[in-house]
């Protein structure tokens, strides 16, 4: 919600920003295009902080921001990303602790994109919107301890999260419209009825970087 009102605030001051703008593109058409490499954080939240556990987070993003009026945009955003960590298993016929489990995520992002500097070799920019993502959680209990009841075999799942980001970064074009984007990135999503933690739902933020190789048309 902080970020809704920054970037609502970031609207009415932008007349000052806007004396040095480049023109902008017909509505409904791309402004710019990007691919790159992330590197983050996926931290669970309550209620289950102490029972899910991860390392780092690495993936891809693709994305484009769509010209609707003056610096506004409508950004959108493919995206992509793997990280490991434990949990302490839990389900109606078994539970164990300290159970290795890899979770990929993928999804799509829809927000505004709001320049605040528009220059030709320039942009810095602030983005906020919503994501759905599907995750994918595979456990492996060979290194598993306190071990109770029966298991067929290694649990795997797919649940959906739905939740909202904000960003904040520059474009440094180079060359041809060609250049550099980078971007950091925090999101807060909740993951309901995880099978693999008894049915529990969690939330949790995901705190991202970015660097992507970006076009200006």
């Amino acid at each position: 919600m902080k970020v809704i009102f920054l970037l609502i605030s970031l609207f009415v001051v932008a007349p000052a920003f806007a004396a040095d703008s480049a023109s902008h593109g017909r509505f409904g058409t791309f402004s710019s295009a990007w691919a790159g490499v992330t590197a983050g954080t996926f931290s669970p939240q309550s209620p289950i902080t102490s029972d899910l556990a991860y390392k780092k987070k690495f993936g891809l993003s693709v994305g484009g921001d769509l010209n609707i009026v003056g610096p506004v945009m409508l950004a959108l955003d493919v995206h992509y990303s793997a990280v490991n960590g434990t949990m302490n298993y839990q389900d109606a016929n078994y539970s164990a602790s300290n159970v290795d489990v890899s979770q990929t995520i993928a999804g799509l992002g829809l927000g505004l994109h709001f320049r605040i500097i528009d220059g030709s070799f320039l942009h810095l920019f602030v983005e906020a919107g919503g994501f759905a993502d599907q995750l994918k959680l595979e456990n492996d209990f060979t290194s598993a301890t306190n071990k109770t009841g029966l298991l067929a075999s290694n649990f795997s799942e797919t649940p959906t999260s739905l939740g909202t980001y904000g960003l904040g970064g520059i474009d440094l074009i180079i060359a041809n419209g060609y250049g550099v984007r980078v971007f950091g990135r925090v999101a807060q999503g909740s993951v309901p009825n995880v099978k693999s933690l008894n049915g529990r739902s969690f939330d949790y933020v995901s705190a991202d970087g970015c660097v992507a190789f970006t076009q200006a048309f």
